[in-house]
């Protein structure tokens, strides 16, 4: 007797390559929903933050290069915004999708040393003048951002120095 008498009639079974056919479809699928989830921890968000300001500051670095003009920054505990000198006074940066006011994510913190001093963010200071000054000559004042998660984990700082290469270190590094 063969197996498909065996079965009865209209009776069909999946066979074993069916059936490895389909485990590994729902293993990839499941693969693909787990990584487009976001399982990125806190630490991984700082140091993406930290890089998205580096690359903002060059990027306002080149601007006022290429338009000869003044830019500056503004920095709060919870993010920063761009500047802009027309004429005598100093105004944010208006229709700029990329140079826009930034926040922090959530649960995060930014702290400021100007040429190795450290600065009081959000005290009540000169809010229409910025911290730290981008100039048209390629020059900028040096300083250091330091992100940190409120809850702990290690800091990642973001070095900017007078000119030359700007840099983004883990808390491990000496800073400078």
């Amino acid at each position: 007797m063969n197996a498909a008498a065996h079965r009865g009639p209209g009776a069909r079974g999946f066979t074993l390559l069916e059936l490895l056919v389909v485990l590994v479809i729902v293993g990839v699928t499941i693969s693909m929903i787990s990584l487009s989830i976001g399982t990125r921890g806190p630490q991984t968000v700082l140091t993406e933050q930290a890089r998205r300001l580096a690359a903002l500051i060059d990027m306002a670095g080149q601007q006022a290069v290429m338009s000869s003009e003044q830019y500056g920054m503004r920095f709060t505990p919870h993010g920063y915004e761009f500047m802009v000198l027309d004429e005598k006074n100093w105004h944010p940066v208006a229709d700029d999708t990329i140079l826009r006011p930034r926040r922090l994510a959530a649960g995060m913190r930014l702290t400021l040393k100007v040429s190795g001093q450290t600065v009081a963010l959000g005290a009540g200071g000169d809010d229409t003048k910025p911290d730290v000054y981008l100039y048209s000559t390629g020059e900028r004042t040096p300083f250091t951002a330091t992100l940190r998660i409120e809850s702990g984990g290690a800091p990642v700082r973001v070095v900017v120095p007078f000119s030359g290469r700007i840099r983004v270190k883990a808390a491990a590094e000496p800073p400078g």
